[in-house]
């Protein structure tokens, strides 16, 4: 069944990596096909990883930021994403051209007057989502939005630039990106992630830098890690919430 990310590697290029990391206990990968990105890859290159990571059993997440319509229905048409992750600026409207995909979007958090106004006007356009499973995100015929990303500010790359998210501002939860599942994203690593996860209270985690040797090319050892302190993370914040 088809779940909201909750430890999601993106930027992957490589197809040697995808295995260790349907290992480690990673649930979702992004490809990126944003061409200012140091992780961009081409179609052919994009249809290939994404292939072999549902073959694994991951979910994909396809990339983009501010497309056209028909970059994505060229993006849509390579395989069955399970998420397209739209990390610009991009309005709510754009839904009606995102071939049923359930939508991941990007909001960035630094503190800026007006940040979350985007992420509102999201939210006012679809009802809210369920906080658990994406499955019930309605029809494939109409996309969706499934849960909000929330990233450093990065107009130009979109994110894995390694800056952090103001953690601060994210708990409690403010009213403007309240609603949908929230996934934490920008900077994290291993060495971090666990207290991100119990300070912000995200349902899910993103990294790209976080867990690289260099940009796109994975290190086996720091997703390992990367996975481990984000379970400890979740399974802190559970145990805080029921006592």
């Amino acid at each position: 069944m088809l779940s909201i990310p909750r430890i999601k590697i993106c930027g992957l290029t490589q197809p040697s990596d995808l295995e260790y990391l349907a290992q480690s206990g990673v649930d979702t990968v992004g490809i990126n096909l944003v061409a200012t990105s140091r992780r961009f890859v081409d179609l052919g290159r994009a249809k290939e990883l994404a292939e072999l990571a549902k073959a694994l059993g991951l979910q994909t997440a396809a990339v983009l930021m501010n497309p056209t319509a028909r970059q994505i229905t060229d993006v849509a048409s390579l395989i069955d994403w399970d998420f397209l992750q739209l990390h610009g600026s991009e309005e709510p409207e754009i839904a009606q051209h995102c071939q049923g995909l359930p939508i991941i979007k990007a909001v960035s958090c630094s503190g800026r007057p007006g940040e979350f106004d985007l992420a509102k006007r999201w939210l006012e356009s679809f009802d809210p989502s369920p906080r658990s499973e994406a499955a019930s995100l309605g029809p494939r015929a109409i996309s969706t939005l499934a849960c909000l990303l929330v990233d450093a500010y990065a107009p130009v790359h979109g994110g894995g630039t390694g800056q952090l998210a103001r953690w601060d501002l994210l708990w409690p939860r403010p009213p403007e990106i309240d609603g949908v599942p929230m996934i934490l994203a920008g900077g994290l690593t291993p060495d971090n992630v666990c207290s991100a996860i119990i300070q912000t209270r995200c349902d899910g985690v993103d990294t790209a830098s976080g867990v690289e040797s260099s940009p796109g090319r994975k290190c086996l050892a720091l997703v390992a890690g990367f996975a481990q302190q984000s379970q400890a993370g979740f399974s802190s914040t559970a145990q805080n919430s029921n006592q």
